[in-house]
C-alpha cells in the first residue's frame, strides 16, 4: 500500500459520516448514569432529612456538647478577665503599661492606647 492509496482511504473514510445507533446510545448513558457516585448535594438532602436548621448548624459547630460549649466558655470567660479583673494579673499589667510610658499605673484600668487623638495627628 502506498501513501496515495492511504491517502485515498482515509478521505473516502472521511465522506462516509456514521452515526451511532439511538438504543446504542440509550445503553451507554444508562450505564454511565448507573456507574456515578450520588452527589454531595442529593445525598445532603437525603440526609437532612426531618432535621432543623439549628439542629444541622450545630452539627456543623461540633454540636451543642462540643465546639458550641468550648466557645461559649471562652466567651464568658474573656468578658470576666475583662470586668474583674483578678489580683494575679495586676503585677503583668502595671509592667505593660510602665512599658507604654504610663505614668500611673492603676490596677483597675490601664488605657493602653488612651485616644485616638494620637493615632490621628497630621505631621
Amino acid at each position: 500500500m502506498t501513501m496515495q492509496d492511504l491517502d485515498a482511504l482515509l478521505s473516502e473514510a472521511r465522506a462516509t459520516e456514521t452515526r451511532p445507533a439511538p438504543d446504542f446510545l440509550a445503553r451507554v448513558l444508562e450505564d454511565a448514569y448507573a456507574a456515578q457516585p450520588v452527589t454531595a448535594a442529593a445525598d445532603a438532602v437525603t440526609r437532612l432529612g426531618g432535621r432543623s436548621l439549628l439542629a444541622l448548624l450545630a452539627g456543623w459547630v461540633g454540636g451543642f456538647g462540643g465546639a458550641a460549649a468550648g466557645l461559649a466558655t471562652a466567651t464568658l470567660a474573656g468578658i470576666w478577665l475583662g470586668f474583674a479583673q483578678p489580683a494575679a494579673l495586676s503585677a503583668p499589667v502595671a509592667s505593660v503599661s510602665a512599658a507604654f510610658g504610663a505614668e500611673t499605673a492603676v490596677d483597675d484600668v490601664v488605657e493602653l492606647i488612651p485616644s485616638l487623638d494620637g493615632w490621628l495627628a497630621e505631621g
